[in-house]
């Protein structure tokens, strides 16, 4: 029996099948200890006629964060341990091509290959583009103004808005990064709304002006609305999304207008609409309204104020100084992470759903899937963080060992 693989479970007093264990980890050559014993065999790791059970896993390698959890082996059953990267244990160092620039904040890009350096002397903001992946640094533009330019990146694509201000005139600069390519529209009134379409085959963006809604792209300016009143956005089909004076969520598609439903909280901004939900916010939470048939189906609260999209899981994070949701394209959500430890900003590490948590004085890289954290950073001043994930360096303003400016970590 035992050699069919049948073992005795002395709690239970019976008689039960083994199980598997799967290992497939990122680096290849880490050390597998089951239960403190080293696992004499190569990854990927496949361990067959295992007693149902709690074991210890521990993943090792020098130079790397070792990773540790408690797996659990049942009957009949394979126990997968797999999407992990083992993090480096490694320092922040300074980025020495910025070393010119007295940098007052950064935007990094969603996908954290650019990062927007803006800085300040005298009223004059001077606004460079950091290429992390190549090191290169480049100036946009040097304007006196007495406001701070206002920066919004594409959640979807490496495509900038850069708004500046110069006496009566608000200048709307639209930015395809990737392609070193720029349009600069000129407006005689502060842009009160601005949204960007979730094509990312071209830089596409809407924006209001004194109610009226206007397409923005790398060549021309075109009137698309006649008038809205309140929030709104466009879906990738260029239907108006928006909510009315009653706080009601309504739509025109083809030139038909259908109230979906009320809202018992005031909106204040649309973030995203697809076929199942629409997100919305409030000025305290985030709002996630499933869609049936045109008609407003369920609607859930989350107590959350940041939001951030997750180009590589397709899905919404959202939180707030102590719990962690993931919001998925079906409308429904899950609560990643609840916990004591504040969380000023949330970013994506790899595909698999690891993220970034961080606070002003630490960075945390946490596993939902295996609800696992290691510390990547303590003991320096952090004020804003992007990711390069395909590089999987992470990016952040701050002081280390009583140096200001931009620092790399490699993870």
């Amino acid at each position: 029996m035992y050699t069919a693989g049948y073992r005795w479970d002395p709690v239970s007093k019976k008689i039960k099948e083994t199980g598997v264990l799967s290992v497939n980890i990122e680096p290849e050559d880490s050390e597998v200890f089951l239960n403190d014993i080293k696992i004499q065999k190569n990854l990927p790791l496949y361990l067959p006629n295992r007693a149902p059970g709690s074991y210890r896993i521990k993943l090792a390698l020098p130079g790397y964060k070792t990773w540790e959890k408690d797996i659990d082996i049942e009957s009949k059953k394979t126990t997968y341990i797999k999407d992990i990267t083992l993090f480096k244990d490694n320092l922040p160092t300074k980025i020495s091509e910025t070393d010119e620039l007295d940098i007052d904040t950064i935007y990094p890009s969603n996908s954290g290959r650019y990062i927007l350096l803006v800085s300040q002397k005298n009223n004059v903001y001077e606004t460079d583009i950091f290429d992390t992946q190549n090191k290169d640094l480049e100036t946009l533009s040097r304007i006196k103004s007495d406001l701070k330019p206002e920066v919004i990146w594409s959640p979807f694509a490496n495509y900038l808005i850069l708004q500046t201000k110069s006496g009566k005139q608000t200048n709307l600069q639209i930015i395809d990064t990737e392609n070193n390519n720029s349009t600069s529209y000129t407006f005689y009134y502060p842009i009160e709304n601005i949204a960007w379409s979730t094509n990312t085959s071209e830089p596409l963006v809407f924006a209001e002006d004194r109610n009226i809604i206007y397409t923005l792209d790398l060549n021309t300016k075109k009137k698309i609305t006649s008038s809205v009143n309140n929030s709104w956005l466009l879906d990738d089909k260029q239907n108006l999304w928006s909510i009315d004076k009653q706080n009601n969520l309504t739509t025109v598609i083809d030139g038909k207008i259908t109230k979906l439903g009320n809202l018992s909280e005031k909106i204040e901004k649309i973030v995203d609409i697809n076929e199942n939900r629409i997100i919305l916010k409030t000025d305290r939470d985030v709002i996630i309204a499933k869609i049936n048939n045109l008609e407003i189906e369920s609607v859930q609260s989350l107590n959350t104020q940041e939001i951030f999209y997750n180009q590589n899981t397709d899905e919404w994070l959202t939180w707030s100084a102590w719990e962690l949701w993931s919001i998925y394209k079906n409308g429904e959500t899950s609560l990643l992470n609840r916990t004591g430890n504040r969380i000023d900003q949330v970013l994506p590490l790899d595909e698999h759903g690891v993220v970034l948590l961080s606070s002003e004085n630490k960075i945390v890289g946490f596993n939902p899937g295996y609800y696992t954290e290691h510390e990547l950073f303590k003991n320096g001043s952090i004020e804003k963080v992007g990711v390069n994930f395909e590089t999987r360096k992470i990016f952040f303003l701050g002081e280390v060992a009583g140096k200001h400016g931009l620092f790399e970590l490699d993870y």
